[in-house]
């Protein structure tokens, strides 16, 4: 049984293992957030209460209950982000019931507000990302157009405005499907994956990376849609339903990109992969966890979702019955979002947790085995920046929302 990291000591031994939350949606959980502002979970997807909350398709749950954010959606919510120290919700839904809100939309903390006359068609992914010119925030997905104006599966908000990333996704599908900042040795990037078969003129199958200014190949790319990134002990990780990386050679709905070459990442998937999470580890490269719809991982028979410790892969007990969507840490549990979650004698459910175990402390950059004012020099030294230690609640830039989770861990 593979141990995560947890956010401080506990009083008794820790046992890793499934721990039902207080309550589960009526419907698939899609989307899960560390919402480090406010300190809470919060979890978007298809669904109208929580228990026994009116929550319509968004909540919060705040270690005790949940409750709804705001009046919530019309229809679905399928990505989750920090931008600017703001909650963003995207997905499928046009209104809150009280305002047009093309979407995706910025809680306030008192109401949903929109950016701009935001996309025509649904949004898949989120990030907040700096690539130089200072905090932005990126969506991707199905649509074609951002604040009336031509952006094919990939835009970004300045704040005031939406712009296109030179000509979009081009080829196959267009759709973006994830999105991830990182540096692999040529700058801050913005590593957009999809159903593609390029981006602006430059042929890159359904990976590509946007520098702030212009497109670039990522290799050959991946042979089938890129679905899940995450950047995990300095590599990007790839997820999806590819068998083979563009052009030739195996890469089982896993792979890994050195900033030169792509390879199958520690022995594929038998299924595809649909979501990737980063758990960093001062001790160590980290954990990497990986949910979808594979029945084995690295051949370890494991039921839809994983861990992987930097050597080899572990299943979370029995699994999930049903694809696992959404994946997030939050406190000394590790949430897990699914259309039915169901570990063998439980009741099916589309959220559950399990307990995380393991010495690190998130919020100690310096590996000085503390988390105090010396971490938050750290996080005022790389401000801005990506790529670069800081980023403690992986939000893809360093920023007020990384000094809250040190001061949430705070032990000096």
């Amino acid at each position: 049984m593979v141990a995560l990291p947890t956010t401080g000591a506990r009083a008794q031994p820790c046992v890793p293992g499934f721990d039902p939350p207080p309550a589960t949606p009526d419907g698939a959980v899609v989307a899960l957030l560390d919402d480090g502002p406010s300190g809470g979970l919060v979890l978007g997807g298809s669904f109208t209460t929580v228990g026994v909350t009116a929550a319509s398709n968004i909540a919060r749950f705040d270690g005790a209950g949940f409750m709804p954010i705001g009046p919530g959606f019309d229809a679905g919510v399928n990505a989750l982000t920090i931008h600017a120290g703001d909650l963003i919700a995207a997905g499928n839904f046009t209104t809150d019931g009280v305002q047009v809100l093309a979407r995706i939309a910025r809680w306030t903390g008192a109401a949903w507000a929109p950016l701009g006359s935001g996309l025509n068609s649904s949004v898949l992914a989120l990030t907040s990302a700096n690539l130089g010119a200072g905090p932005g925030l990126y969506a991707a997905g199905q649509f074609t157009s951002a604040g009336g104006a031509p952006a094919v599966g990939v835009a970004r908000w300045s704040g005031s405005s939406w712009s296109a990333l030179a000509n979009g996704l081009v080829g196959g599908a267009r759709v973006g499907l994830a999105l991830a900042a990182h540096d692999d040795g040529r700058g801050p990037a913005l590593f957009v994956g999809g159903s593609f078969l390029g981006a602006g003129t430059t042929p890159s199958a359904n990976i590509a990376r946007w520098d702030g200014a212009a497109w670039s190949a990522v290799g050959a790319g991946l042979a089938g849609p890129v679905r899940a990134i995450a950047v995990y002990d300095g590599r990007l990780i790839a997820g999806g339903d590819f068998t083979a990386v563009s052009g030739g050679g195996p890469a089982s709905r896993l792979a890994v990109w050195d900033g030169s070459v792509w390879a199958e990442f520690a022995g594929g998937a038998n299924g595809p992969v649909r979501t990737l999470l980063a758990l960093p580890d001062p001790a160590g490269p980290g954990l990497l966890v990986a949910g979808g719809e594979f029945t084995q991982i690295g051949g370890v028979p494991a039921a839809r979702v994983a861990i992987y410790d930097g050597s080899a892969w572990s299943a979370l007990g029995p699994g999930s019955a049903s694809m696992v969507r959404a994946l997030a840490r939050h406190g000394d549990s590790l949430y897990i979002g699914a259309d039915a979650l169901t570990p063998v004698g439980s009741p099916a459910a589309s959220l559950t947790r399990w307990t995380l175990c393991q010495a690190g402390l998130i919020g100690d950059l310096n590996n000085d085995g503390r988390v105090d004012g010396a971490d938050i020099t750290v996080i005022l030294s790389n401000w801005g920046q990506t790529g670069v230690a800081g980023d403690t609640n992986n939000d893809g830039v360093i920023d007020g929302a990384d000094i809250t989770v040190v001061l949430n861990n705070f032990n000096g």
